[in-house]
């Protein structure tokens, strides 16, 4: 499940800002350094602060969730079998991120855009230290060991929290091109092979059959119990 969905499904269990926000974090965090892994069962007594760790909590809980769901398992199937009939380099093996980033955009089409971005301003606005802070509770020690400096992680962040305030991040992911754009760029990052012409419209035209399996099954997902973790971590 990607982070928006993280996002949305904390609203709904929680109730809370900070929550929601925090269970955005562990996705957002891996984004900025590869090293930088939410753990489990972490407080620290600061209500507002525990408020996030509850969503990092949450995030943790609904991934196990909705990968052992029938939301996972058969999208994925479907996603990568587009993909690859594609005939790009390996485009298959982007089966599990593009479905995540297709179900990310059914829900920017079911929700609306606006009122998304609302809720993401709302969350993140006046809590970036306690994000930092929930960070280094996380992985402060894991990133120092792989070489990341603590400057450049913030840089990072800040950058991310930036363009999910704007919605720039999230908003592509309801159309099939933006979609494409951003698979593209994480082909590009793990340097698999070099560009190929007429990618862009290719890797489109593979998320095109996946948008209506991705509104049917965030209809559903909506609308299933997800156990929360409990209020007092």
């Amino acid at each position: 499940m990607n982070f928006l969905l993280h996002f949305r499904l904390a609203h709904r269990d929680l109730g809370d800002d900070a929550a929601s926000l925090g269970a955005m974090l562990p996705d957002l965090w891996r984004m900025a350094a590869r090293s930088a892994r939410a753990r489990r069962d972490l407080a620290n007594g600061d209500a507002e602060l525990d408020g996030v760790l509850r969503g990092v909590a949450h995030h943790l809980e609904a991934d196990k969730w909705f990968h052992r769901s029938k939301f996972f398992s058969p999208g994925e199937r479907a996603t990568a079998a587009s993909l690859a009939a594609t005939g790009l380099p390996r485009a298959a093996l982007f089966g599990h991120i593009a479905w995540e980033m297709c179900l990310d955009g059914a829900l920017i089409r079911r929700v609306g855009a606006s009122r998304l971005r609302g809720e993401l301003e709302a969350a993140i606005f006046g809590r970036e230290e306690l994000a930092a802070r929930a960070g280094d509770l996380h992985h402060a020690g894991a990133r120092a060991r792989a070489g990341v400096s603590p400057h450049h992680f913030a840089q990072r962040m800040d950058r991310l929290f930036r363009a999910l305030s704007s919605f720039e991040l999230p908003g592509g992911y309801a159309r099939a091109e933006g979609v494409a754009v951003r698979l593209m760029g994480v082909r590009s990052a793990l340097g698999l092979t070099a560009p190929v012409a007429d990618e862009l419209a290719r890797w489109a035209e593979a998320v095109m059959p996946i948008e209506p399996i991705a509104d049917t099954a965030v209809e559903e997902l909506l609308e299933a119990p997800v156990t929360p973790p409990s209020s007092s971590r």
